[in-house]
């Protein structure tokens, strides 16, 4: 049996090891963010100077400008594909809340929720966390 000593040396290695994987989850995270949202304003930016383009041609006025509250409405769509396009590039889209996690008695969900209460961290980068030790994940060769 092990000392307690140790015991406790290996839990922090481990909380430790897990903090730093979410960590670095969150900085790939708010890359993969800004690249997303950066590529979506330029797609944005083209189709109003189309837009405006198909309009003049046509001999109709120009579009109008948008409200603010329109503007807040484009804002959140926009968010929710930017959270689209990230979780499909981090592999979050293929989560397996219901499937055994690595060879333990629980399930990727319970794992997840379990880490969110234990380290305070978000769903997001619990899910991260969780999808590299799927066991389901791994015993079928699926690596994404």
């Amino acid at each position: 049996m092990l000392p307690r000593a140790s015991v406790a040396a290996s839990s922090e290695e481990a909380t430790f090891k897990i903090q730093k994987q979410i960590e670095e989850a969150k900085a790939i995270l708010k890359e993969k963010h800004d690249e997303v949202e950066k590529l979506v304003e330029k797609v944005e930016d083209k189709i109003v100077e189309e837009e405006k383009k198909e309009a003049v041609a046509s001999g109709e006025p120009a579009p109008k400008e948008e409200t603010a509250e329109e503007k807040k409405e484009e804002e959140a769509k926009k968010e929710a594909v930017v959270k689209a396009v990230v979780e499909q590039e981090l592999g979050l889209d293929k989560f397996c809340p219901g499937c055994q996690y690595k060879k333990m008695p629980f399930t990727c969900q319970t794992r997840v929720e379990w880490m969110m209460s234990s380290y305070s961290i978000t769903e997001q980068a619990a899910k991260e966390s969780v999808i590299e030790g799927c066991h389901t994940r791994l015993r079928r060769g699926r690596v994404f």
